[in-house]
């Protein structure tokens, strides 16, 4: 429970940011993280955070520990002993991980569950624009692994392409199960409350759900839905990497807030999910401008004021005044591997070479080297 001192702290926000965000003490609050704490300190004179940067990866490490022990501890697929395992198309395009689940080592199992993230499958993607480096599960189908590495891509050239510049080297974690699914009722339990997350100052985690040819029920009312594109799930949470990379002060300053009650309105007529507090609608708006989607000067206003990214170079094509189409070819590539989806998309102005170092037990037939890798961040 916060004194009457420490709510004053605690409420308190950057100047430059009070006339558009609003933060209040919650009801229940975790002041082992470190950026409850740092609300509870003075500030500097004009009103900043202090050593934003520095806290805001602090919090993403507690966060990612936290994330990544619930995805070890509960997420997979749980059948019953004994009892033959058959599922239609429709089920496991629905539920992408049961595939991984069916194409499992030991087929007499009844459960399987992520690998020991310490061996993880290490693959290098050099762009023209960033190294890209993914931690994939060494137990995971190829094709599955390849399908979620070519959202990534496909992500990636949007973003590129409109003209921002990412941080190098740039993160991707793909655990093969993020929730717990039971079998064969196909009851859910949600080990990851997220289908995508970022955590300071480069880390992207996904949730295999990004396969499903349907939106998942969890799926926000957003941007990436609007579009019915995954890749636009992943463009979102590159807008929270670049909005901490280009203001960190504003990006540490804008937890626990929501927006001004005057500007609900503006953030809700990008997505509902972008009215759901400032960090959501920078980077909905951050999607929205990347796939070239209508906005207004009072919009493009708010995202600035909230420290919104700003592109490096002219993007390739106008970011304004085009409404956003209805559907976008979606991101989900079928029977194909992802460097011939990667070239037939054409995100860079050469092809991104490709370099992957498995664990001994990937199914790789790749020109690799084995390499056990320490997850960064753990």
């Amino acid at each position: 429970m916060l004194t009457p001192e420490q709510v004053v702290l605690f409420e308190t926000i950057n100047p430059n940011l009070a006339p558009y965000a609003i933060r209040k003490s919650p009801k229940r609050l975790n002041l082992g993280h470190p950026i409850s704490q740092a609300y509870l300190r003075s500030r500097s004179q004009d009103g900043t955070l202090k050593q934003a940067k520095e806290i805001g990866i602090e919090q993403a490490d507690a966060l990612f520990s936290e994330h990544m022990q619930n995805i070890q501890r509960k997420a997979g697929v749980f059948g019953r002993e004994g009892e033959a395992n058959s599922y239609t198309a429709e089920s496991r395009a629905k539920f992408p991980e049961i595939r991984s689940f069916l194409g499992q080592a030991d087929k007499n199992s009844s459960y399987d569950t992520n690998s020991d993230p310490r061996i993880a499958v290490t693959i290098s993607i050099n762009t023209d624009t960033a190294q890209l480096v993914v931690f994939a599960d060494p137990a995971e189908l190829d094709d599955i692994r390849d399908r979620r590495i070519a959202q990534i891509i496909h992500a990636v050239s949007r973003v590129h392409d409109a003209g921002f510049t990412l941080p190098s080297p740039l993160q991707f974690y793909l655990p093969k199960y993020t929730r717990r699914i039971h079998l064969p009722s196909l009851k859910v339990d949600g080990a990851w409350n997220s289908l995508a997350e970022f955590y300071a100052p480069n880390r992207i985690m996904l949730s295999p759900e990004l396969l499903s040819t349907s939106p998942p029920t969890s799926a926000p009312n957003s941007v990436a839905l609007k579009l019915g594109n995954a890749s636009a799930a992943i463009v979102h949470e590159m807008g929270h990497c670049l909005h901490f990379m280009q203001a960190p002060e504003s990006f540490g300053d804008l937890f626990h807030t929501k927006l001004a009650p005057q500007y609900e309105r503006t953030a809700n007529n990008v997505s509902e999910y972008g009215s759901r507090n400032p960090h959501e609608f920078v980077a909905e708006m951050f999607t929205n401008a990347t796939f070239n989607g209508a906005s207004t000067q009072d919009q493009w206003n708010l995202y600035r004021a909230l420290g919104g990214p700003l592109p490096a170079r002219p993007a390739s094509t106008p970011t304004t005044g085009r409404a956003l189409p209805e559907k976008f070819n979606r991101s989900v590539i079928a029977d194909q591997d992802a460097l011939a989806a990667a070239a037939m998309m054409q995100p860079f102005a050469g092809n991104p070479q490709y370099v992957v170092t498995p664990s001994s037990s990937s199914r790789s037939q790749r020109n690799s080297v084995v390499e056990r890798t320490n997850l960064p961040g753990r």
